[in-house]
């Protein structure tokens, strides 16, 4: 797992994609690698990012996109989830 920091995806100087370096530092050491799962917000700016992300990376990767089910990013997913749970055990 990799957290890219809330980072957007940004355009080099030649429009190409330029990848958010903390998935790139990943990239670059994991030799292994063929699938990335993207866990990106479900805001606009997420939504951007991930279709950007998959778009320089499909090539070279099988790349996912699995935003979270409810909340804006994986953090209140995971709150929710949470609280989900410890209602059921009550």
């Amino acid at each position: 797992m990799v957290s890219l920091g809330g980072v957007a995806a940004s355009k080099c100087n030649n429009d190409t994609l330029k990848v958010p370096i903390g998935l790139q530092s990943a990239i670059d050491n994991m030799k292994d690698l063929k699938k990335i799962v993207l866990h990106l917000d479900r805001d606009d700016a997420g939504r951007s990012a991930t279709k950007e992300i998959m778009n320089a990376l499909q090539d070279r990767f099988e790349v996912l996109d699995q935003p979270p089910k409810y909340g804006k990013d994986m953090n209140d997913y995971l709150i929710m989830r949470g609280a989900l749970n410890d209602k059921r055990l009550e």
